[in-house]
């Protein structure tokens, strides 16, 4: 079943955004590891838990500041609410941005490789300082689950193995384990062995639990 764009009339709010990202990186694990997923239930604070709370996942968008403000300024264009004075201010936001807009669409500014892992870097930092909360609750092993919207510009695995370990090194409280997700792929890293694995995701089933998790979200 392919992602049908006509079923939803407008672009999900920040709110429920969140929620969508949370429900479609957990499908992608149901989807590439269905033993360990089985395990784990929807929670929150982190948001995938085992029922005795001995492992934790959290869950997290990378997204580039701008691209997030361009997203959300795309969402109120479309709410169709705005006067068109306040239709030309999400314009202008877009534009600063350095994306662009009209009734067709929008458009993103361009990355290279290294301004994506600035911003894989940021989301992992983020999640590392609430870490040591999720420690205090007694979960024994935390992982993070990074999604990203994109396919990546392609990296060597190890590499990036790597650059994540790095990230972390100086942090009292690290992940155990981490899954980056994107639309054609899970890699998940085990920082314990240092060791990775790739799971390839093809188009329809990505499409597939797209769909599913929008409908979750927004009945």
């Amino acid at each position: 079943i392919m992602f049908d764009i006509t079923l939803f009339t407008k672009p999900l709010d920040a709110k429920l955004h969140k929620r969508y990202i949370e429900q479609l990186s957990f499908s992608m694990l149901k989807h590439i590891l269905p033993e360990f997923s089985s395990k784990f239930i929807w929670l929150d604070s982190p948001d995938l838990q085992t029922e005795d709370k001995s492992i934790g996942i959290e869950i997290t968008e990378a997204i580039a500041p701008e691209t997030a403000q361009i997203d959300g300024e795309h969402a109120k264009w479309r709410f169709g609410k705005q006067t068109e004075h306040d239709k030309q201010e999400c314009k202008r936001l877009i534009e600063k941005n350095g994306g662009t807009v009209d009734t067709i669409g929008i458009s993103y500014p361009v990355v290279n490789s290294d301004m994506e892992w600035e911003i894989f870097e940021k989301a992992l930092r983020k999640k590392l300082r609430i870490l040591p909360t999720y420690k205090a609750k007694g979960f024994a092993k935390m992982g993070l689950f990074i999604f990203f919207n994109e396919p990546p510009i392609p990296f060597d695995l190890e590499t990036s193995m790597t650059r994540f370990a790095a990230i972390q090194k100086d942090s009292v409280d690290q992940y155990d384990f981490l899954f980056f997700g994107y639309r054609t792929g899970v890699i998940g890293y085990n920082f314990r062995d240092m060791s990775y694995q790739h799971y390839p995701v093809d188009h329809d089933a990505f499409d597939d639990m797209s769909m599913h998790a929008r409908k979750i979200v927004e009945a």
